[in-house]
C-alpha cells in the first residue's frame, strides 16, 4: 500500500508481529485515514482479537515504552514511545468490539475512520462501510445513526474533521450532529 510510510508501518508491523500473538490484530482508525491523505501518522490504533491489554503491556516491554491501562472493563490499553524530547507516538489497544471486526468498525464515529488493515496482512483493506470512497470524494458520513448519541463528543469531533480535511457533512450527518449538540453537557470535561 504506497500510501504508508514504508519503513515505520514496516517496523510496527513488524514489532507486533514478534509478539507471538494469540488472536488476530488490526490496525484502524484515524492511522489509516491519515496514511491514505499522506499524513504523517503519530497516533496509532489497533483492535485486538484477544487480549489487548497483555498485548499491550508486551508491546510496550519491546519498545521500552510507557504502558497504562486506559480502561480496565473495556480492555483498552495505551502505549507511548519517546520518539524525542517534545514528541512521542501513542499506540491504543482495545479489545474487538461486537462479534466481528466488521460490527466493530460499525460502532465508529465517521466512515473515514471506519477502515482497518491486518497486521498479518496489511495489504488489504477492510472498508465495510466505504469509508475510502468517502475520504476521496471529501465526505464526511457517520457510521450509524446512533454514531453521536453514543458518544456526543462526536459532534465536535465531526466538525474538525470537516474543517481540518476541507470536507462535506452529509445532510444525515448534520441532521445528527444538531440534534446530539444539547448532550455535550453530558460529557465529562
Amino acid at each position: 500500500m504506497e500510501a504508508f510510510q514504508a519503513e515505520t508501518f514496516r517496523i510496527l508491523i513488524e514489532s507486533i508481529q514478534d509478539l507471538d500473538l494469540k488472536g488476530r490484530v488490526w490496525l484502524v482508525g484515524g492511522a489509516v485515514r491519515d496514511q491514505f491523505l499522506r499524513r504523517e501518522v503519530w497516533d496509532f490504533d489497533f483492535v485486538v482479537d484477544g487480549d489487548a491489554i497483555a498485548l499491550a503491556r508486551r508491546f510496550a516491554d519491546n519498545l521500552r515504552g510507557g504502558f497504562f491501562v486506559l480502561d480496565q472493563h473495556r480492555e483498552t490499553a495505551r502505549v507511548l514511545e519517546e520518539i524525542h524530547e517534545n514528541h512521542a507516538r501513542t499506540y491504543d489497544f482495545a479489545r474487538l468490539r461486537g462479534t466481528s471486526l466488521s460490527n466493530d468498525l460499525q460502532e465508529r464515529d465517521f466512515t473515514i475512520n471506519a477502515m482497518a488493515l491486518d497486521v498479518f496482512n496489511p495489504s488489504e483493506l477492510h472498508d465495510p462501510l466505504h469509508g475510502l470512497q468517502d475520504l476521496k470524494d471529501g465526505t464526511l458520513r457517520v457510521c450509524s445513526d446512533q454514531a453521536i448519541m453514543d458518544d456526543p463528543i462526536r459532534a465536535v469531533r465531526s466538525v474538525r474533521l470537516a474543517t481540518q480535511n476541507d470536507f462535506q457533512m452529509t445532510t444525515h450527518t448534520i441532521q445528527l450532529v444538531k440534534a446530539g449538540v444539547p448532550n455535550l453537557k453530558s460529557i465529562s470535561v
